[in-house]
């Protein structure tokens, strides 16, 4: 009779122990599994974080060559207005330079005119003497005043075309800058968004890798509690078996 009772304590601390590493191996199974979940996750979130900041990325530098195309398509537009304005102005001031120098030899040839007139009708002899002296005085300053007219005529045009063309150059300069300037500072954003993607995308991916081993560990040191308890109700089972057997095993 005292060899069943201690078989069965025997039998009852295995199959305690047995219950125990079960609870063991569970425990470490879920432990794994909570942080393959954990790592899974930080993944697709990680996946997720960059590709919303690709998408991000782009849009920014997309709008920023948009508003850039726009600025140059308006910038030129306004400076070929400019150069245009400079050319209608120089057929106009060239016309009236045409026309005041026109005017300006008509009336060189009504005064010379009339005062060859003046001369004949006062009974001077205009072929010699002093009439032609004051001729060649007449015509000598009513030629200056002509090149005068002339050169100032061709200065006021020359400036005319060349503040045109500045402007309309400067006009260009502008928006061809603000463009540039949108578009760099665009990829500018560009590569920091997408930095700061990796950068949080890294961090999760690390957390996770942190969690996961605490996850892990917590698993195997709750394992090896059970473990060992599953060990010590074996051998306190075995000894409690041994014991019973020694004291009582010859009734």
């Amino acid at each position: 009779m005292s060899i069943w009772v201690a078989l069965a304590s025997v039998l009852g601390s295995a199959y305690q122990s047995s219950q125990l590493q079960k609870a063991a191996d569970k425990a470490l199974e879920i432990g794994n599994l909570n942080a393959d979940d954990v790592e899974a996750a930080a993944r697709v979130n990680a996946s997720e974080v960059k590709r919303l900041a690709r998408l991000n990325a782009a849009a920014v530098l997309s709008t920023a060559n948009l508003n850039a195309e726009s600025i140059w398509k308006v910038g030129l537009a306004n400076a070929n207005a400019e150069i245009d304005a400079a050319s209608e102005n120089l057929d106009l001031y060239g016309t009236e330079v045409n026309e005041v120098l026109y005017r300006h030899k008509l009336k060189s040839v009504q005064l010379l005119s009339e005062q060859t007139a003046g001369w004949g009708a006062s009974g001077v002899r205009v072929g010699s003497g002093s009439p032609v002296v004051l001729a060649q005085d007449s015509v000598e300053k009513l030629g200056r005043e002509q090149q005068y007219l002339g050169k100032i005529g061709d200065k006021t045009l020359a400036k005319i075309g060349n503040e045109g063309i500045r402007r309309g150059e400067l006009t260009w300069l502008s928006a061809k800058e603000r463009g540039q300037v949108l578009v760099s500072t665009a990829l500018q954003q560009k590569a920091i968004m997408l930095e700061e993607a990796n950068a949080r995308a890294a961090g999760m991916r690390r957390d996770a890798a942190l969690n996961a081993a605490s996850l892990r560990r917590g698993g195997s040191l709750i394992a090896m509690n059970y473990r060992n308890q599953a060990t010590t109700s074996l051998i306190n089972g075995i000894m409690g078996g041994i014991n019973y057997y020694t004291q009582y095993g010859k009734d």
